[in-house]
């Protein structure tokens, strides 16, 4: 099965302020780990808005089992 989360706001649109909310370490991070939670899998892609805005990378890197660099 595929899994796709979705991690973004539209209110009405896709901005970079939005992203800017919800794209950090610290928002992003613990909806990818309680999703996998529920699900018992981990998701195949996380869908963002402005992946470039925040710490998407850091937590899709650590998710693929790439620890941070210190």
């Amino acid at each position: 099965q595929v899994f796709i989360m979705n991690h973004f706001l539209t209110n009405p649109v896709a901005s970079i302020d939005s992203a800017m909310m919800v794209n950090p370490y610290a928002v992003l991070e613990p909806h990818v780990s309680q999703c996998q939670t529920d699900r018992a899998q981990i998701p195949n892609f996380v869908t963002v808005d402005f992946y470039e805005v925040g710490d998407v990378v850091r937590v899709v890197d650590e998710l693929n089992g790439f620890p941070t660099p210190p």
